[in-house]
């Protein structure tokens, strides 16, 4: 006979139901689970403060809710506001529906009110890239920046992508090296992607060298590629970089180098731009940098703005 527990059901159920759960919250990232349970509890409060249910909550008074946000929170906050109700209403068995007239014309409102054009961050050029690389040394963190600038740049990574990046993941192939990328923004499942790096032409800039530099000296076969140093170098027992950290150190590379400031995200928007405007195929450069259409590699591309490059001139007239 199964052992019943507090609350009327069997261990075997309440096991069964522990373990679901678990696996609920593992779909999602970190960060999503982050930005979630701050945009519940912030509703909550809100809730509680007008004494209205939060769950299942009256879809008037999310509206309500939203329309108090407009003009102090930025409009992608909101939309993740709103995810995140939904998400614990869906959690707790409750139906809710984001396509409610009062939500979906209040939020409506707000986007045509105070929506704003994306933030786009600068693409990361062959120039930049020689200029950065250029300021390392040979010094432990001087070797580990090359390789991770390098190696960023010809992966198309995101630096989620970078830091989660283990020595066993790099795989060494005659032209070059191959990239394990275990999860990702667009693999949440955890199928696994691969990303190709060929040997550079240029010994000075190239990827697969800087890396194989660097697990050289490191001299590991296991744990992160790219750890965070000490200021003497300490190679050993350290723990992997973090995304905020590969920013910092970009950061201050542009800064030594003396070119315009640099983002994570411009070593991404940089490889599309550069690909795409040295005549690689869309559809390869979607794959390489594992976007699921063309239309969102398309986004990271930046023109620079030269009336010599408008398609126009391909009309032959």
């Amino acid at each position: 006979m199964s052992e019943i527990v507090p609350g009327g059901r069997t261990a075997a159920e309440l096991a069964a139901l522990v373990a679901a759960r678990d696996y609920a919250v593992q779909g999602q990232s970190p960060h999503t689970i982050r930005n979630y349970r701050i945009g519940w509890r912030h509703f909550a409060a809100y809730c509680a403060q007008m004494g209205w249910s939060a769950c299942p909550a009256d879809p008037k008074h999310v509206a309500a809710y939203i329309a108090g946000l407009a003009g102090r929170l930025k409009v992608g906050t909101i939309r993740l506001r709103l995810a995140a109700i939904a998400d614990m209403h869906r959690k707790a068995g409750h139906e809710f529906n984001e396509t409610h007239a009062a939500i979906r014309e209040t939020r409506r409102g707000i986007e045509r009110a105070h929506g704003e054009p994306p933030k786009q961050a600068r693409a990361i050029t062959l120039g930049d890239i020689a200029a950065m690389v250029g300021t390392c040394d040979d010094s432990p963190i001087g070797v580990r920046d090359r390789a991770m600038i390098l190696l960023g740049f010809a992966g198309g990574f995101r630096r989620s992508e970078l830091v989660a990046l283990e020595i066993p993941d790099i795989e060494w192939r005659g032209a070059g090296l191959r990239c394990i990328v275990r999860r990702s923004k667009g693999d949440q499942g955890g199928r696994g992607e691969f990303v190709d790096i060929p040997y550079g032409k240029s010994i000075d800039t190239c990827p697969v060298r800087a890396v194989r530099r660097w697990l050289d000296m490191l001299r590991l076969s296991a744990g992160p590629l790219f750890r965070r140093l000490s200021v003497a170098g300490n190679l050993h027992g350290s723990r992997a970089m973090t995304g905020g950290t590969v920013g910092d150190r970009l950061a201050a590379r542009a800064e030594m180098a003396g070119i315009d400031p640099v983002t994570a995200h411009g070593l991404r928007a940089g490889f599309v731009t550069t690909a795409l405007g040295n005549g690689a195929r869309g559809e390869d450069v979607m794959l390489h940098v594992r976007h699921k259409n063309i239309s969102t590699t398309l986004r990271y591309y930046r023109r620079s703005g030269e009336i010599a490059e408008s398609p126009a001139g391909k009309l032959g007239l």
